[in-house]
């Protein structure tokens, strides 16, 4: 009897030894994946508002379900993107609805923050065909850091912006003027004997009218006032590219 009873307890012993380890090899050991939130900017490195949206990409398989925060306040939003985000401190946090033991997980963040007052002037204009002879266009692209000229002949200029400043100097009428300053990087041949383009320390004027239209303005090395950028008297006058 005694040697039966010893053989039962070894075998509950074995079951419950095999039953742990079936658990075991059952248990879930947490998510599976990552979580991160990314910022798709219009200009890589500027969160402005407005040339900004967010993304939340959680790498795993699991089910979740994504939460917002705003400098630690909870939004109502419950997709994992936001398209035009205010300004301010971001972070995402997913629950697992299907895996009640998992933790949450919280994301990293990322700040978006207003747009400064210029930022009216990124874009891609076309000329009017004012300043300039009827039979041409040119394309300005405006961007943070540089614009670029390009014509119909096929020739171009690249400028690096280092500096946007507000500014009323020969300001026209019913527009917002804007100082800009930085590095000419390069040219095609047809602006390098143009005095008005290839010089370093030359500054240009853009004036963005009521109506939505961009007059281009510069000056030479150590001037203060800007002139016209042609030798006609008329100035260069741009409207947003369609």
């Amino acid at each position: 009897m005694r040697k039966t009873l010893k053989l039962l307890g070894f075998i509950a012993v074995i079951a419950i030894i095999a039953f742990g380890m079936t658990a075991c090899d059952g248990d879930d050991e947490g998510p599976e994946g990552t979580l991160t939130l990314t910022a798709i900017a219009d200009y890589a490195g500027f969160n402005y508002v407005g040339f900004v949206s967010l993304e939340a990409a959680y790498s795993g398989s699991e089910n979740v379900t994504f939460k917002w925060e705003r400098d630690d306040a909870a939004l109502t939003v419950t997709t994992n993107t936001i398209a035009s985000p205010a300004a301010g401190t971001y972070k995402v946090i997913i629950s697992f609805p299907d895996n009640k033991d998992y933790d949450d997980i919280t994301s990293n963040t990322v700040t978006v923050i207003p747009a400064p007052a210029w930022s009216n002037c990124f874009n891609t204009w076309r000329s009017t065909g004012q300043g300039i002879a009827p039979s041409r266009w040119e394309e300005l692209k405006i961007t943070p850091t540089s614009f670029r000229l390009d014509d119909n002949d096929g020739d171009w200029w690249e400028f690096n912006i280092t500096d946007w400043e507000a500014s009323s100097s020969g300001q026209p009428s019913g527009t917002t003027g804007y100082k800009v300053t930085g590095t000419v990087t390069g040219m095609s041949p047809g602006y390098v004997a143009s005095t008005q383009f290839n010089q370093n320390g030359i500054a240009f004027w853009v004036y963005l009218s009521s109506s939505g239209t961009l007059d281009l303005r510069r000056t030479s090395p150590g001037a203060g006032t800007p002139g016209e950028i042609v030798g006609t008297g008329s100035t260069r006058i741009y409207e947003v590219k369609q």
